[in-house]
């Protein structure tokens, strides 16, 4: 797993989310819309779209929760950004978008001082649907990463349920919701309201000492 030690509850649930879907077979983690063997790696075993599209969907849950309790001035603003969607998409399409988000989110939790999250690196020449969705995940770990310490204390399990699907999800759908999600995000960091960074001490410059003038 590519995450911080900072995260280790976050991360280890995400691993544990990634071990099991991992040991299952192909295609039983396949739904009606994925092809079978979609996004096999030997590194990783099999991972669909539509698991990572469900990734997306609990980061984006967790953000709104987020632009309710801490933005709430802006929820209209970001309310009325809409879901547009795409066509032709690949894996790889998607990983650049996720990475993109995870650029505007390193941008938010900057604000109070966290780490840049680690990047997930391709296995090959183009992004396979594993590492789109341990780079989601890590996505999702920072975020909550950054709400813990803006509210500790609560909880965050439930944004890491699981999700299945009637109709089985695309690259398509993913590029789709991780680019809302970029949009949305981009509004918080747009305005100056929200949590400002922890102010460092300030450091007091030692006064010079005095010098002769010269003879």
């Amino acid at each position: 797993m590519h995450t911080r030690s900072g995260q280790a509850t976050t991360g280890f649930l995400l691993a544990l989310i990634l071990s099991t879907t991992a040991a299952l077979p192909a295609a039983s983690l396949a739904g009606p819309g994925d092809k079978q063997g979609y996004g096999h790696s030997e590194r990783y075993g099999p991972v669909t779209p539509s698991q990572v599209y469900a990734l997306l969907q609990n980061y984006e849950k967790l953000f709104m929760y987020y632009v309710r309790t801490h933005n709430k001035a802006l929820l209209p603003e970001i309310d009325a950004v809409t879901l547009v969607p795409v066509k032709n998409m690949t894996p790889e399409n998607a990983f650049v978008m996720i990475n993109r988000l995870s650029d505007s989110i390193d941008k938010l939790t900057a604000r109070v001082q966290q780490e840049p999250m680690q990047r997930v690196k391709r296995e090959r020449k183009l992004a396979i649907p594993a590492e789109v969705f341990l780079q989601a995940g890590n996505n999702l770990d920072a975020f909550v990463h950054y709400l813990h310490s803006i509210a500790p204390g609560k909880t965050w399990g439930r944004f890491y349920t699981t999700s299945t699907y009637k109709t089985g999800k695309k690259p398509d759908d993913v590029y789709a919701l991780a680019e809302l999600s970029v949009r949305r995000l981009n509004i918080i960091l747009q305005h100056s309201k929200g949590v400002q960074p922890v102010a460092k001490p300030a450091v007091k410059n030692k006064p010079r000492p005095a010098v002769e003038p010269s003879q």
